[in-house]
Parts: structure tokens; C-alpha cells; sequence
């Protein structure tokens, strides 16, 4: 499934904290369901890279690591 580019500007938007929590919600997806939701995470990455904060990317991986469920959306 291809992943819009229109996203970019509602990714750009958010604060690091709602960045963080999708970033969590979006790889517990990837990982369950890579198919649909890896290139979703992949952007949000790439969003995090961009704020040069990718510690939240790391961050999220380990909440998913340690809860093993995904966060409330």
C-alpha cells in the first residue's frame, strides 16, 4: 500500500509528544503488519529525522519493546 505524501504536512504539525505516541502506535502496526503500516512508520521516521530528534523513534521502539500492546490511538 503506497503512503501519500499529503501526510508530510499533518506529521510536520504535530509536537514531539503526539510524534512519539504515533511513532509507538505505527511500529506496533509495522510489526504486526508490515505490509500495510511499514511505510506509514517509515514516514513518521523520516519526520523525526527531519526535527533531528530520531531519540523519539528510539523511544517509541522501546515502549513497544516493553508493553508488547499497542498505545491507545
Amino acid at each position: 500500500m503506497a503512503v501519500s505524501d499529503d501526510w508530510k504536512p499533518v506529521w510536520a504539525a504535530l509536537s514531539d509528544d503526539s510524534l512519539e505516541h504515533r511513532l509507538r502506535y505505527y511500529y506496533w502496526l509495522s510489526l504486526n503488519a508490515p505490509n500495510l503500516y511499514k511505510a506509514r512508520f517509515s514516514l513518521l521516521v523520516a519526520e523525526a529525522v527531519r526535527r533531528g530528534k530520531p531519540q523519539i523513534v528510539v523511544r517509541a521502539k522501546e515502549w513497544v519493546a516493553e508493553h508488547g500492546n499497542p498505545p491507545p490511538f
